[in-house]
């Protein structure tokens, strides 16, 4: 497991991460990420209970730099609610997390 260094950075075993999310809070929240090489991806976002509400991104991705928006949709179809949620990054074997602040539409 890697940890987030001052610019939303990370070091794990294969090479330089990086996830960010922008604006925060936000009604339509915008998460970035790099991706050094090929790797399995999954982001989901959860509430403050722990709870997976809904999933960004999930599979294998090739090295790039990728985008993902997220608008308070959860997974069952219904609108999340405002408040705090925690969207959490999984690339291989790494993991990190960040906190944002989902505005309700």
């Amino acid at each position: 497991c890697g940890r987030l260094n001052e610019n939303n950075a990370w070091r794990a075993g294969f090479g330089r991460l990086s996830f960010s999310v922008a604006p925060n809070p936000a009604r339509h929240a915008l998460f970035s990420f790099n991706l050094p090489q090929d790797a399995d991806v999954d982001i989901g976002i959860f509430d403050v209970a722990g709870r997976q509400v809904a999933s960004i991104a999930s599979g294998r991705l090739p090295a790039g730099s990728y985008q993902r928006q997220w608008s308070g949709e959860m997974s069952d179809g219904r609108t999340a609610s405002a408040g705090v949620y925690f969207a959490r990054m999984k690339a291989n074997g790494a993991e990190t997390s960040l906190r944002t602040v989902f505005l309700g539409q």
